[in-house]
Order: structure tokens, then C-alpha cells, then sequence
């Protein structure tokens, strides 16, 4: 009976410990979904790996969390996001980001980037504007024109131009 254990128990830790390796070497995060959470239009189990490029769809009354080494980011219910290994695209809704790793976070020409490292953040896009709050560190807002300082504690609101159609 050990042997049968040993034979059942081997080739899963290679399956688990691959996926995990592959997910560390191409920039892939785990996305952990509550409810109702697709990634490229198909339905995402409780926990899925996901890539650069890809992209996250929350309903109402859903959530998705995507974790990777020394970052975070909560899309809230009714929320499109496009992953990528630095950044997350705010396609619509909302998203909060926690990171120690300098993970930015766009919508449009704008880009939120921690001033150091390490910061919490929230960007909320509706169709004609975006709303940046940091929660905690400095963040730097770049417009395309002009950049800006938002300090730890403070928001601010920037106009969007048209949507693109993604």
C-alpha cells in the first residue's frame, strides 16, 4: 500500500510543482475567482492561472484577486481587466492594487505607477473619467502630458478620452 501512495503522490507534485514553475518563469499570477469571473470569455475555476495578456471579466456579485510574487489586485464586481506581468489595463470597473514590486496599473493614455515600490492603490474607470486613490505611498500619474505626484492618503480625477473599443 505505501508503494501505491508513492506511485499516486510522485507524479502530482511534478504536475503541481511544474504549473507553479512555468507560472514564476513567464510572468503568470494566479487568479482566484468568488462568483461569477471569466478570463478570455471562458468561465474560471476557483483558482486559475493566468498570462500576460489575458483578460479578466467580473459580473456583479463577483470578485477575482490575482496574485503573483510581491503583488496583488482585487477587481471588483463588474470590472474588466487585462493582465500583464508589470500591469494591469482598467478596461472598466475598478481595481486595487498592493504591491512591493512597483506593479502599475493603466486606463487609456494613463499610467499609475508607485513613486517607490511599494504601495496600495485603487483606479476606478467610468466612461469618461478615472479616479486614482492611493491608499498607501506616493503614486505617479502620467497623462501623456503631464505627470503628477498623489500623495499617500489623497485622490485624484483625470478625464478619459473616448474609449477605444477594446
Amino acid at each position: 500500500m505505501p508503494q501505491c501512495r508513492f506511485t499516486v503522490l510522485c507524479p502530482l507534485l511534478v504536475v503541481v510543482f511544474g504549473v507553479s514553475m512555468l507560472s514564476a518563469q513567464t510572468g503568470g499570477a494566479m487568479l482566484y475567482a468568488n462568483g461569477n469571473v471569466k478570463v478570455n470569455g471562458q468561465p474560471a475555476g476557483d483558482s486559475t492561472s493566468i498570462f500576460s495578456g489575458d483578460r479578466v471579466d467580473v459580473t456583479e456579485s463577483s470578485a477575482g484577486s490575482i496574485n503573483r510574487s510581491g503583488s496583488s489586485v482585487v477587481v471588483s464586481p463588474n470590472s474588466s481587466i487585462q493582465y500583464g506581468p508589470a500591469s494591469v489595463e482598467v478596461i472598466q470597473g475598478s481595481a486595487h492594487v498592493s504591491t512591493s514590486q512597483g506593479m502599475s496599473a493603466s486606463a487609456g493614455q494613463i499610467l499609475v505607477s508607485p513613486k517607490d515600490t511599494v504601495a496600495k492603490f485603487n483606479v476606478v474607470r467610468t466612461d469618461d473619467k478615472l479616479v486614482v486613490i492611493s491608499r498607501e505611498g506616493a503614486l505617479t500619474v502620467k497623462d501623456g502630458s503631464r505627470t503628477m505626484v498623489v500623495q499617500s492618503g489623497a485622490s485624484t480625477e483625470l478625464a478619459l478620452g473616448p474609449a477605444t473599443g477594446q
